[in-house]
């Protein structure tokens, strides 16, 4: 069935790049610009950064500054601190692939790797304060409360979720598997540069094809600005922020929309992590419902915070 799903997308897709030109070209142009503009200068540098601290030991050695009270709140090894804290702060899919990384590296234990893969791969803070509140929301009083909500939704899930992870360890501390460190080496540099190639290149053709498929909305007969722009976000995040921005509903119900927009990353997010979160031993339908879960918290404080 899942074959038949994507030879049934694969078609759908191709024929619509064929018999829609104009369409198709404007959604892989801005897929192609969004990549170029903002995701390579802001992800290929810590990519190789990243690559080079796990390569190193380093990464350990840095959350080790960090991890106790980590350990304590949700039982985590110094490595699984250093992957929570990549991706909420370096944006998806960060957080799954220092995961991968790690997990390659046999520094995590899967147990960990699955269960911190669930709510660790969001969106970064940048791009929630300047794409989207600065950029599209147009007011600084919301930077506080944005951050807190998109931020805050996967700790809620986190919390709520960590007793099922400790029982699953049985009991067992976290590991602390250390690998020795190792000097850096230009043979180390080249590695770290080649993946990062690798896994951008991959970004932005995903980024592309979901911008391509975002745009095939806009042909979709008798649908409405809102159902356009609801696709849009699903589909591709960015796209879909800025045609949540330009809706001409109430700002209440728009903050809402995006709020969920982001927290939730749009399947452009979730493709992009798949293979690196079936490496983790997590099935891409269980990290849908995860996210899923992580919105409807997003959404529940953010109707709370409008509430005050």
């Amino acid at each position: 069935m899942k074959k038949l799903i994507i030879c049934l997308f694969s078609a759908i897709l191709f024929f619509f790049v064929l018999l829609f030109p104009r369409q198709s070209f404007a959604g892989a142009k801005s897929g192609l610009l969004l990549w170029y503009t903002s995701l390579v200068p802001t992800l290929f540098p810590v990519m190789i950064l990243s690559r080079l601290l796990v390569d190193t030991n380093l990464a350990y050695r840095m959350s080790l500054l960090i991890a106790r009270p980590f350990s304590r709140l949700l039982g985590l090894s110094p490595y699984g601190v250093y992957a929570l804290v990549t991706g909420f702060l370096c944006g998806c899919p960060m957080g799954a692939k220092v995961l991968a990384d790690l997990r390659v590296r046999g520094q995590i234990q899967e147990s960990e790797a699955v269960y911190l893969a669930r709510f660790c791969n969001n969106v970064s803070p940048a791009f929630l304060c300047n794409f989207v509140v600065l950029g599209h929301l147009g007011s600084s009083a919301l930077l506080a409360p944005t951050l807190c909500i998109a931020l805050g939704a996967p700790v809620v899930y986190g919390l709520l979720t960590n007793p099922g992870y400790r029982k699953s360890c049985d009991g067992r501390p976290p590991s602390k598997n250390k690998a020795p460190a190792r000097a850096i080496n230009f043979a180390m540099v080249d590695a770290s540069i080649m993946d990062s190639i690798c896994s951008i290149t991959k970004l932005g053709g995903y980024v592309t094809l979901f911008s391509v498929l975002s745009s095939m909305a806009d042909i979709l007969p008798g649908q409405t600005a809102l159902i356009r722009a609801a696709a849009a976000a699903v589909t591709e995040v960015s796209g879909g922020i800025r045609c949540l921005a330009a809706l001409l509903i109430p700002p209440r119900t728009k903050y809402l929309l995006m709020i969920a927009a982001c927290v939730f990353g749009g399947f452009c997010c979730a493709a992009q992590s798949a293979q690196m979160l079936s490496d983790l031993g997590l099935s891409f339908r269980s990290y849908l419902r995860a996210k899923l879960a992580v919105t409807v918290i997003a959404v529940v404080m953010a109707a709370c915070y409008l509430q005050l």
